[in-house]
């Protein structure tokens, strides 16, 4: 199950060449190259992977963070790498394949943080009889710029211009850690549960593990002999079981109508996103709503005596949220 890329669509996009896109590539210029290295320390065999580049005007966190399918992505190239030596450089040019920019070359000259990443591949040999490379998963859920043993080079501010020939020098220097154990955060009704495939291993042609957040009922150690109906989500690689809480509410704080609060936060966020008339339409709407039911309860505790309105307030509004 976890040897099998997941990759969203856009990473699709500029994970993975084609043999025409390369061929266009051809008559382009050849654009401002990166030479890359990675050091025998980070590994003494040769590797297979992808190696990406990373461009970006953003100045917070790092390039390899700042690839996604929104309007405000930015820039990465990519190209594969077999058998790749420590110390022996791979250049990526404009025959690189990019995403949102096709090549090197359509880049803008500016300055820019650029960043280089090799996700690692795997050789798989399968029981039917394939031999595959992948980039496996490592319980990080298929996250390329945080998988373990990936390895990438420290962040730094060139100055870019197609027009020149002169490399950027990028060492693969840094490498991600592994994931922290998931077990750690058992609690009395959270458990992790790991387990081997056989199924998944023999297809694999390796140990492959499934593995599951369980969340126990109340007094489940104290009934060792009662059966429990199951529920089961599937989501998508959870690093922990969230959604919930062990610890009670605080017996002391005063309750609160849940429309009510809602009705306050959407009416917030309308005015801060007003813009059409339909959202108009909607907040003016939702206004109306929410100020009706305001009048109701202002009515229903007003016409109580002065030593019954508090109580009654209090326990008016959580009424309203059934």
């Amino acid at each position: 199950m976890r040897a099998h890329p997941a990759l969203a669509i856009f990473g699709t996009v500029f994970l993975c060449g084609t043999v025409a896109s390369a061929g266009r590539a051809q008559n382009r210029a050849p654009g401002m190259p990166f030479s890359i290295t990675f050091p025998a320390s980070r590994s003494g065999t040769p590797l297979d992977g992808r190696l990406l580049v990373f461009i970006s005007t953003d100045t917070a966190g790092e390039p390899r963070f700042h690839v996604t399918d929104a309007p405000g992505t930015q820039q990465v190239f990519g190209l594969d790498v077999d058998g790749w030596k420590p110390g022996e450089r791979r250049i990526v040019d404009a025959s690189a394949f990019g995403y949102p920019l096709r090549s090197l070359s359509d880049l803008r000259p500016g300055t820019y943080r650029v960043q280089a990443l090799l996700n690692r591949y795997e050789t798989f040999r399968r029981s039917d009889g394939h031999v595959v490379k992948l980039p496996p998963d490592k319980w990080e859920g298929q996250q390329y710029a945080r998988k373990p043993g990936n390895l990438y080079s420290t962040p730094r501010a060139v100055v870019l211009d197609p027009a020149r020939a002169n490399a950027v020098s990028l060492a693969l220097d840094q490498e991600i850690p592994p994931v922290d154990d998931f077990a750690k955060q058992e609690t009395k009704y959270v458990k992790y549960v790991k387990i081997r495939s056989e199924r998944l291993s023999r297809f694999w042609g390796r140990d492959t593990h499934l593995a599951a957040w369980v969340l126990l009922p109340w007094a489940f150690d104290e009934h060792p002999d009662a059966r429990y109906p199951l529920m089961v989500n599937h989501g998508h690689f959870p690093s922990s079981f969230g959604g919930w809480r062990e610890t009670p509410p605080d017996p002391t704080s005063r309750p609160t109508s849940a429309r009510a609060s809602t009705c306050a936060a959407t009416t917030a966020s309308s005015r801060s996103t007003r813009g059409s008339s339909t959202r108009i339409g909607r907040e003016r709407d939702f206004r109306v709503r929410c100020s009706s039911r305001s009048s109701t309860l202002r009515r229903s505790t007003t016409t109580r005596t002065p030593s019954t309105r508090r109580t009654t307030a209090r326990t008016a509004t959580p009424s309203s949220t059934s």
